[in-house]
């Protein structure tokens, strides 16, 4: 009996896998684009009114080579109506210098220093200041948009990420980033695949994930649902909003039109591993249940393609029923197939293949990473300490 439920656990646990990754696939490219997309460029175009005016803000920290490509690429959209808030903790952080010089050059950037956080994570406390510049220069605009340094945003992301907002119904509007192995490291190919799994579930309408590194809501909404209030001792920005969304029973829409590629995967990892724990603190804080299922099923799935040689050579000396060796190595099959299905949301030559031989160590290595991250209640990013509570409040920062 006992055996007949682990076979069914692990069916189960396969199916759901290969399902819940092949309807992602699907959501981005062809349910959004062919239904929802033209839904909202009706909605937007029977309005009949002129374009909201937008806040950009976008929290910096550090200096990399692409930087000031970023922002310029922020600094050029089309959309006529909007300012770009950027945000460093202090003067004397490298981002600053180019931020201040580029605020004397182009009208519409502005450069903020918030000073160190003390009761949420410096990231929200960056974002925070910003808005309370933008209310004081009144620069506040109708539409909030929120964007991290390291993307480099198409002309028309702006745009497009404002436009679900059109639906009065609609509370927030999250786009994405697909990762880009930026070498054959086997790290790289990790944070890629788990990137593109996170991918996966923004689509379900049950997460009601947002991503702090592209998203908008209207300000109104803002200040109705106090996320002011809920930021300024909250753990993280995107997880703490999806909390609202969740608490209120609000909608938000993960636009697909809103991807940005990214190249920059960690080369090592140990800096893997460490954003793998982070990413899985994150959904346990807020979406608690839901990150304790996919754990399991991960951990089902780990224990099952790990078995898998051993169960062969066990059938091979007569130990076990050829049957049941043949139905761990289809779960094996199905379980690699539906990792490689990932590789579909990357578009790199030769990425699915490279998935399915992986597959059995990127489930192991999430698995043991998530359930660190599911117990912890310390966190260190960006060189500060956090220790916080089961509801995400920060009860610590050391710098």
């Amino acid at each position: 009996m006992l055996l007949w439920c682990f076979i069914l656990l692990i069916m189960a646990a396969a199916v759901l896998e290969v399902v819940c990754i092949a309807r992602g696939l699907w959501y981005i490219k062809a349910a959004f684009p062919r239904r929802l997309r033209p839904g909202f460029r009706r909605q937007h175009e029977q309005t009949g009114r002129p374009v909201p005016r937008v806040s950009l803000f976008v929290p910096c920290k550090g200096m990399s080579p692409d930087l000031e490509a970023n922002m310029m690429a922020m600094l050029r959209q089309d959309y006529p109506r909007y300012d770009l808030i950027c945000v460093t903790e202090s003067e004397r952080d490298p981002a600053a210098p180019l931020l201040a010089a580029m605020s004397l050059t182009e009208d519409r950037l502005h450069h903020v220093v918030a000073g160190q956080a003390t009761r949420c994570c410096q990231k929200n406390h960056n974002l925070l200041a910003g808005i309370d510049v933008a209310r004081r220069m009144n620069l506040a605009g109708d539409i909030y948009v929120f964007a991290d340094m390291d993307i480099c945003p198409g002309h028309d992301w702006l745009s497009h990420i404002t436009l679900p907002l059109s639906d009065p119904d609609i509370f927030a509007v999250s786009g994405f980033r697909s990762l880009i192995p930026g070498s054959n490291r086997f790290s790289e190919h990790l944070h890629a695949a788990f990137s593109a799994l996170q991918a996966m579930a923004m689509t379900e309408k049950a997460y009601a994930a947002m991503w702090g590194g592209s998203m908008a809501l209207r300000r109104q909404a803002f200040e109705r649902y106090v996320v002011y209030d809920k930021w300024a001792t909250a753990m993280v920005d995107d997880m703490s909003l999806t909390w609202i969304i969740r608490r209120h029973h609000l909608k938000r829409v993960f636009s697909p039109d809103c991807l940005v590629t990214s190249r920059e995967t960690y080369p090592e990892l140990q800096r893997v591993m460490k954003w793998l724990v982070r990413q899985t603190q994150y959904a346990a804080i807020y979406i608690r249940p839901y990150t304790a299922l996919g754990l399991c099923l991960n951990s089902v799935l780990t224990l099952s393609m790990i078995m898998c040689p051993i169960v062969l050579v066990f059938a091979i000396l007569g130990m076990v029923s050829s049957e049941f060796a043949v139905f761990i190595a289809l779960m094996y099959l199905l379980t690699g197939t539906g990792i490689s299905l990932l590789g579909t949301f990357v578009r790199q030559k030769g990425i699915m293949f490279r998935w399915f031989l992986y597959a059995p160590c990127f489930l192991l290595i999430g698995s043991l990473c998530g359930w660190i991250g599911f117990f912890s209640r310390r966190l260190c990013w960006a060189n500060i300490l956090y220790q916080f509570d089961r509801s995400g409040e920060v009860l610590a920062v050391e710098h």
